[in-house]
């Protein structure tokens, strides 16, 4: 009985523990750190993204032979539009919602909570 009791505990204080020391990533904060990256990159190659995705894209090929930074442009511009989104979902959920949707979706163990 005392075996079966201990085993409990633990397996009720894993999860208080894994919760207690979790910290949901902030979507919100990585936007805004790749949207000043996409204005560097706008500043730097002296083109915007609508003005980049308006190209064909035989002359979008063209300019990534020529500089392969409009490729990370590209990919920046697509991160931005991912975390926008996962920043408006999750904006209203509290910790325990979170906490609770990471683990089922399987991402908390992914990320090994970083």
């Amino acid at each position: 009985m005392r075996a079966i009791s201990s085993v409990l505990v633990i397996l009720f204080l894993i999860p208080v523990l894994a919760y207690l020391l979790y910290t949901p990533k902030d979507f919100c904060r990585e936007a805004e750190i790749a949207i000043g990256l996409k204005a560097d990159y706008e500043f730097r190659l002296g083109m915007t993204v609508i003005k980049y995705k308006m190209l064909s894209k035989h002359e979008q090929l063209k300019l990534w032979k020529e500089n392969t930074e409009f490729v990370t442009l590209d990919i920046i511009d697509d991160m931005i539009y991912d975390l926008t989104g996962k920043c408006l979902v999750f904006k209203g959920m509290n910790k325990f919602d979170r906490f609770r949707n990471d683990v089922a979706s399987g991402s908390y163990f992914e990320s090994n909570n970083k």
